[in-house]
């Protein structure tokens, strides 16, 4: 329930509710669900996942980003071209950004501040600035990149970083002045993570074709190091220590002639000597996300349907969720 204590927003007109204090709300793991066109928000309790609610959004939704306030789930539809906004509080959905500078919406991240979503549109080989208080496009900047896919915020906020399917490199947005500064080679379809440690010196990114992981110093935007993974590295989580890189593979190891065991490793950032610790997962995962205490990571799989809550620590599976169908992007909301 919404502590007694929220009030109106100072924003009125935008007729918003203040958000409710962290501790007087569920945490929700947001799940964009593909071949329901859905967004399933399941209460997280520890190694439980209840859903409270599925929403209708856009057609075919793969990715999707909160606000930092944790009010808002931004859920982007490549085949419907359009973001579907919802109220994490009051469970429903509350508008939506659609058109054709939006084709093939993809991955998106909201500014600190909350005023702006930047959404990857891969149908124009753009990105796409949208004002949230009136869900209206404000301007798309043209990236140098071939079918751009996700998006992500340097720690300082001052620049945004975008992998893509086809061009080996990443492309540096400046946020002030909406304008590409340059891009920086990495591997082959480098659209996998992408992440950075917490100091901002570090960035990673999975080059999917390569089965590598490329680690830049942002201070000279050079490869400081190419690590092997298991195939296809999806999604990269850094620890808040900085010590460690979860990685999720979506094939993982080699079991038999045509059989894979998709994986997720813990990969040591500055150790190289150290033990990396791996678990297998559902089939064909995509999604990967952390809760608020770092106890918990979750991952989702297309092909079986479920969530699995995994130790951070231990990277032992805690429990298997069935979830509505087809769990894509997902997002921890505490």
């Amino acid at each position: 329930m919404r502590a007694a204590s929220s009030v109106l927003a100072a924003t009125a007109a935008l007729g918003m509710l203040a958000a409710a204090p962290a501790d007087a709300r569920d945490k929700l793991l947001v799940v964009a669900h593909r071949a329901d066109s859905q967004v399933g928000l399941y209460k997280a309790e520890g190694a439980n996942l209840t859903l409270v609610k599925a929403l209708p959004v856009g057609k075919t939704p793969r990715e999707l980003c909160l606000s930092p306030d944790g009010t808002r789930a931004y859920v982007s539809a490549q085949a419907g071209n359009s973001v579907t906004v919802v109220d994490l509080d009051a469970l429903s959905v509350i508008g939506a950004v659609e058109g054709e500078a939006l084709k093939g919406a993809d991955g998106c991240v909201v500014s600190a501040d909350g005023q702006k979503l930047y959404v990857v549109a891969s149908g124009r080989d753009s990105l796409v600035v949208v004002s949230t208080a009136d869900r209206k496009v404000t301007s798309e900047i043209k990236l140098p990149l071939g079918v751009p896919r996700r998006v992500i915020f340097n720690p300082a906020g001052t620049k945004l970083y975008v992998a893509s399917n086809k061009t080996p490199e990443i492309a540096i947005v400046d946020v002030a002045r909406e304008t590409v500064d340059g891009t920086f080679k990495v591997g082959n379809e480098p659209r996998g993570g992408p992440a950075f440690t917490p100091d901002g010196k570090t960035f990673l990114v999975g080059n999917v074709e390569d089965d590598t992981i490329s680690i830049v110093d942002t201070a000279t935007h050079k490869v400081a190091a190419t690590k092997g993974t298991p195939l296809s590295p999806q999604r990269i989580i850094v620890s808040r220590d900085g010590h460690f890189a979860y990685v999720l593979t979506r094939m993982g190891g080699v079991l038999g002639e045509n059989k894979f065991a998709p994986l997720l490793f813990r990969h040591a950032i500055n150790d190289k000597h150290e033990l990396n610790l791996q678990v297998q997962v559902g089939q064909a995962p995509w999604g990967l996300a952390v809760s608020d205490d770092e106890a918990f990571l979750y991952v989702s799989s297309n092909t079986e349907s479920t969530v699995q809550v995994i130790d951070r620590n231990t990277l032992k599976v805690l429990s298997t969720v069935k979830v509505n169908n087809d769990p894509n992007g997902i997002a921890f909301r505490p």
